[in-house]
């Protein structure tokens, strides 16, 4: 395995990160409460179209979503759900996929992100998130 990258491959690898971003800030901004995880994921598969990239988890030996959400106290990567997120929820979510063009029979760059954040309150207050050391 090669440790170092030739320009194709970095320039690869920041516009998958940037992709990645893109993404996550998408779906965070459209997350509210009394929507749910499963339409989380649908609008992850919408943006990852958008993005002409590939969910790397959609179809990964039969799994049916393209991204993994935990709410709470859940561990991470559970399966979306018509759990209904409620203000102050603490949601956490993984997306993996591939960029449509690879480097030489490789299928494309894998990219892994993921992000954790938590909605308002009822009364609209941010809580601050914890500090995990």
């Amino acid at each position: 395995m090669r440790l170092v990258k030739n320009k194709y491959e970095i320039n690869l690898m920041r516009e998958a990160g940037k992709i990645g971003v893109s993404i996550l800030n998408e779906l965070i901004n459209n997350i509210k409460s009394g929507i749910t995880t499963k339409e989380i994921n649908e609008q992850a598969i919408f943006l990852c179209l958008k993005y002409k990239v590939n969910p790397a988890f959609l179809q990964y030996n039969g799994f049916p979503f393209a991204i993994c959400t935990s709410i709470n106290e859940e561990i991470v990567h559970c399966l979306p759900s018509n759990r209904v997120l409620k203000p102050g929820d603490m949601v956490r979510m993984s997306l993996e996929f591939y960029q449509r063009r690879g480097l030489g029979r490789q299928p494309g760059r894998r990219e892994k992100t993921s992000d954790r954040f938590q909605l308002p309150d009822k009364f609209g207050v941010e809580i601050p998130m914890p500090q995990i050391y």
